[in-house]
């Protein structure tokens, strides 16, 4: 009899929670006020999109506030023709991404405010190497999975910035850029 007690109990107080949260949960707005309008927008929505579409290069230097946005035309050292090239900008920053088909290179020039960093490429992976190159007298740091294969690359001079990310696509994570595909972009860049 004593079990039966105990379990009528139990089965007793687990109800009586349940319908307090069911109530609780009903009777509730997302602000918590218990009104019958309309809920307030949620605060989850997600940050707006502070990208733009361009046309070209130099709309997207236009767009972005900044004096250029030089690139590389016609062939990428043996990398060939890109299949497409799309453009877009922010404020400060403009950005170029490069389809060659096999693998994606994303290029960006920015206008720095005092103090900031050179590094604008948004890529903030670790990578096993990372050294410096010098090309057209310029350092520019260099990082990726392979010896003399750049996935992350950047550089800078006084307030502008430039950065070049490789992607591999269809699955080549360690797909970089070689000293000979690079200087074709820092040198467009420059």
């Amino acid at each position: 009899m004593k079990n039966v007690s105990k379990r009528w109990i139990a089965l007793v107080v687990v109800a009586v929670i349940a319908s307090a949260l069911i109530a609780l949960a009903g009777c509730s707005s997302p602000s918590g006020s218990s009104s019958s309008a309309s809920p307030e927008p949620s605060s989850s929505a997600g940050m707006a999109n502070p990208w733009s579409e361009a046309a070209s290069a130099e709309e997207a230097a236009e767009g972005a506030g900044i004096d250029s946005f030089a690139l590389p035309e016609g062939e990428i050292a043996d990398m060939g023709k890109p299949v497409e090239v799309t453009y877009r900008y922010m404020d400060g920053m403009a950005e170029a991404q490069y389809d060659f088909g096999a693998s994606m290179v994303t290029v960006r020039t920015a206008k720095l405010a005092e103090g900031d960093s050179y590094d604008i490429s948004g890529d903030y992976n670790t990578y096993a190497k990372e050294w410096t190159e010098t090309i057209s007298n310029m350092p520019i740091a260099c990082a990726g999975n392979k010896d003399g294969e750049s996935i992350k690359t950047y550089w800078g001079e006084e307030d502008v910035a430039h950065s070049i990310v490789a992607q591999g696509l269809g699955g080549d994570s360690d797909f970089g850029l070689t000293v000979d595909r690079l200087t074709v972009f820092v040198e467009a860049m420059k």
